[in-house]
């Protein structure tokens, strides 16, 4: 291994820069902010009580907000990997009073991205066999809602793979709203497929 490294995970200026509480944007989370704050002499306190009680993903917003500090190597690869000193975040959720709200309104505008119309709806009619394997018999159907993704289809007590031979229909809807239109049985069952959704 290179005599610039630290094992195999990251350079030795990589490593100080960390020790500093300059990191990749992957290690920033609550236990790192608040070994940060406890040590942080210049901050006040009250602030410190602020800041610790900031959630992660503000931090890291605030973090790609200002941009990295500085990089250095990490990884076997010897990636260049940007650090964010967690010093210049801290300065910027204290002195920027507009920042929790504009990142709220981020993470709103982030999750209004992902409506229903994302999202692949599906009804799969499946035959359900009895018997024996010399005596196979139909016994009848199974008729269930899901999500579409890639070949399987989930729903609420399972999945079925869409292009098995035992699939008689699939219909594809791109919203709810598409499928309840279709199939009135459904209706009143969109928590069932936020469930599914927020699972997939």
């Amino acid at each position: 291994m290179n005599s610039g490294y630290v094992g195999f995970s990251r350079s030795v200026r990589s490593a100080e820069a960390v020790a500093s509480y300059e990191v990749p944007i992957s290690l920033i989370n609550k236990s790192l902010i608040k070994d940060y704050l406890n040590q942080e002499e210049e901050i006040k306190e009250s602030e410190k009580q602020s800041l610790s009680n900031m959630p992660v993903g503000l931090w890291k917003y605030v973090a790609k907000m200002v941009g990295p500090s500085s990089w250095h190597h990490t990884g076997s690869m010897f990636k260049e990997t940007d650090h964010y000193s967690l010093s210049e975040i801290a300065e910027e959720l204290t002195e920027n009073k507009e920042i929790v709200s504009q990142y709220k309104a981020y993470c709103a505008s982030k999750k209004a991205t992902k409506k229903d119309t994302d999202i692949i709806f599906a009804v799969i009619k499946v035959e359900e066999w009895g018997g024996s394997r010399k005596h196979p018999v139909l016994e009848g159907y199974d008729e269930v809602a899901g999500i579409l993704k890639g070949d399987w289809v989930y729903h609420r007590f399972g999945k079925y793979k869409a292009s098995a031979r035992k699939v008689v229909s699939l219909k594809k809807y791109n919203s709810y709203a598409e499928l309840v239109k279709a199939n009135k049985e459904y209706k009143g069952t969109k928590k069932e497929f936020n469930a599914l959704i927020k699972e997939r």
